[in-house]
């Protein structure tokens, strides 16, 4: 008796550890994604300043909604494939959501 409660208190503690672990790895993944973000956006910005005339020539409507639309397939294609994923691994349902929130936004 004395044996399976200090099994259980090991799973329940390994359980914790496992989520700290899961939402430091999300934690992580957010910052490297935000790292990446910013990255393109000052390179971005660099170009512009180095040859705005021929920046501004890259601007056009057409590709913006082209982009956009592409994005948003990609984004909707990803949020089926999380969606899969956690319905075939319950287990990482918790932690994919946190994922779908975090490319919602």
């Amino acid at each position: 008796d004395k044996v399976s409660q200090v099994f259980a208190e090991l799973e329940e503690e390994t359980k914790e550890k496992q989520k700290q672990i899961n939402d430091a790895l999300f934690l992580k993944q957010k910052n490297i994604d935000t790292f990446s973000k910013i990255e393109k956006m000052i390179k971005r910005y660099r170009e512009f300043k180095n040859d705005p005339i021929k920046n501004m020539d890259a601007i056009d409507t057409e590709n913006v909604e082209s982009e956009l639309e592409q994005t948003e397939e990609e984004l909707a294609t990803l949020q089926d494939i999380i969606l899969t994923i956690s319905k075939e691994h319950s287990h990482l349902e918790e932690v994919l959501k946190r994922v779908a929130n975090l490319i919602s936004t």
